[in-house]
């Protein structure tokens, strides 16, 4: 089964959502997990939102936001994101496997992400602090102070980083710290989601003929951390 779950070390702390996504998988192991609601449709699969406290607020600054996943043919994702600008102006930017367009109003944005790499274990990278002011006019990113993920899929971890440099060893793979690499030997993929993957989607918003968000960058066996 190439979405098994490998086995992982103790993970930095800081932007990472471990114990959330450890209380989902329970949650739908249980049929408890319900669905993605307005985000896309995760078929069934699990829902989490964090923080668990809807008045509270994440405060993350690091720019990158890792979702590391294995999704098989046919299975959902979306992903809601409350960013805060630098002017104090929250916005909300949702990704998801349903969508077949972009959609824009000055607080939110909608962004499909259909070409998400199935079949293998993925860092799906989503370079917040470029996607805010591409799609919000120049909007400076602040913190990531909410998000909800919906998706069938396996989730391994999900956490920020302060950038999202390649790693010379691993080719073109994400250079990641320890403890939150993927076990050597494992075949794994890179795909970001920035400003030049939804470049063309803008332009055209209302076409169906591009719909793909990221690019996928083949990093082979992970490095040992």
């Amino acid at each position: 089964n190439t979405c098994r779950r490998p086995s992982s070390r103790a993970a930095p702390r800081h932007g990472y959502f471990g114990e959330d996504i450890r209380h989902g998988e329970r949650r739908r192991r249980h049929g408890g997990g319900g669905g993605s609601g307005g985000g896309g449709g995760a078929g069934g699969g699990m829902r989490v939102s964090m923080p668990r406290d809807a008045g509270a607020a994440l405060r993350l600054t690091q720019p990158f936001l890792v979702l590391q996943l294995c999704m098989s043919a046919g299975q959902a994702l979306s992903l809601e994101l409350g960013i805060t600008d630098e002017g104090g102006t929250r916005r909300r930017i949702v990704l998801s496997s349903a969508f077949t367009d972009v959609r824009l109003t000055p607080l939110q944005a909608q962004v499909p992400v259909s070409t998400v790499v199935r079949g293998s274990w993925l860092n799906l990278t989503v370079a917040m602090g470029e996607l805010l002011p591409t799609l919000f006019r120049g909007a400076v990113y602040r913190s990531l102070d909410a998000l909800t993920l919906g998706t069938s899929a396996r989730v391994r971890r999900v956490f920020t980083l302060r950038d999202a440099s390649a790693s010379a060893a691993d080719d073109e793979g994400l250079l990641l710290p320890r403890g939150l690499e993927f076990p050597s030997g494992l075949t794994t993929h890179t795909q970001l989601i920035d400003s030049f993957s939804i470049a063309g989607m803008i332009r055209k918003p209302g076409s169906a003929s591009d719909t793909g968000t990221s690019r996928a960058r083949r990093t082979g066996p992970a490095r040992r951390g």
